[in-house]
C-alpha cells in the first residue's frame, strides 16, 4: 500500500481503494496485471487454434510464455495463494504443450522443442511430453537423445515416484529405437 500511494500527488485519486475491509485497486487507473495479461493471451490463442488460425494462436501464445516469471507469488503459502497459484500453473503447462504440439504441426521442430523443454523445467514428471520429445529427436536421426530422454525419463520417475514408465511409453522408445 505504501508503495502504491508513495510517489501519488495529492491531486490524483488513490490508488488503492479501501471497502468493506477489503482493497481494491482503483478502477479509474490502467492496471496492468502481468497475471491477468498472461491469462487473457492463454485464452485469445486458444481460442484462435479453435478456429484453425494456427499462426495468431502462435503469437498470442508466445506473448503469453514471454510473460512468465515463475510461480504465482513464490514464497507466499496462503490457501487462496495456493489455489491460484495451481490454476495459473495449469494453465501455463498447458498452454505450453499445446504450443508445442502445435509448432510440431507447423514443422518448427525447434521451437517445439523449446515448449517442450519449459514444461519439463516446470514439470519433469510429465511422461506424455518425455514421449514428445523422443518422437521429436526420432524424426531429426538423433537417436542418442531419444535414449537419453527415455534414461532420464525413467531415472526420475524411479527417483520421485518409485514406478517404471507406463508400457505404451517403453513401447513407443523401442519402436523409435529400431
Amino acid at each position: 500500500r505504501r508503495a502504491l500511494e508513495g510517489g501519488r500527488s495529492k491531486d490524483e485519486p488513490p490508488s488503492l481503494l479501501l471497502r468493506t475491509g477489503v482493497y481494491r485497486l482503483n478502477p479509474e487507473y490502467d492496471w496492468k496485471v502481468d497475471v491477468l495479461d498472461l491469462v487473457r493471451r492463454v485464452e485469445e490463442g486458444k481460442g484462435a487454434h479453435g478456429r484453425g488460425d494456427f499462426h495468431a494462436a502462435v503469437d498470442l501464445w508466445r506473448s503469453a510464455w514471454s510473460l512468465y516469471r515463475g510461480p504465482f507469488l513464490q514464497g507466499h503459502y496462503e490457501a487462496w495463494v495456493a489455489a491460484r497459484r495451481e490454476v495459473y500453473q495449469k494453465a501455463y503447462l498447458e498452454m505450453l504443450r499445446e504450443l508445442g504440439d502445435l509448432y510440431q504441426r507447423l514443422g518448427r521442430i525447434e521451437e517445439a522443442v523449446d515448449a517442450y523443454r519449459s514444461v519439463l523445467v516446470e514439470d519433469p514428471l510429465q511422461e506424455k511430453v518425455h514421449v514428445a520429445l523422443m518422437q521429436l529427436y526420432s524424426g531429426q536421426g538423433r537417436r542418442d537423445m531419444v535414449r537419453r530422454q527415455y534414461d532420464r525419463l525413467c531415472t526420475m520417475l524411479r527417483e520421485e515416484l518409485s514406478v517404471e514408465p507406463l508400457p505404451q511409453t517403453t513401447r513407443e522408445y523401442h519402436r523409435l529405437m529400431a
